[in-house]
């Protein structure tokens, strides 16, 4: 199976977590709790899941490469 980079995905949740950060710090600074915590959870959840999506891709495709290089030597 070959991972796809979906631009359009990887774009909403780095916009997302941006956004999440933003009120995260904010409430640091207001000193609310109740909203400092979850956004900034919500938003490291945001940017893991885009270094791990960038990470999968990568690692296919040079999957991929070395396995393509592996089966042209026997042919």
């Amino acid at each position: 199976m070959t991972a796809q980079l979906d631009i359009e995905a990887l774009a909403i949740e780095l916009s997302v977590g941006a956004l999440l950060t933003m009120m995260s710090i904010a409430g640091y600074r207001g000193g609310f709790w109740l909203l400092c915590i979850p956004c900034g959870l919500v938003a490291a959840g945001c940017f893991f899941s885009v270094i791990n999506s960038a990470f999968r891709y990568i690692a296919d495709k040079i999957a991929n490469k070395s396995a393509t290089r592996s089966t042209d030597k026997y042919q």
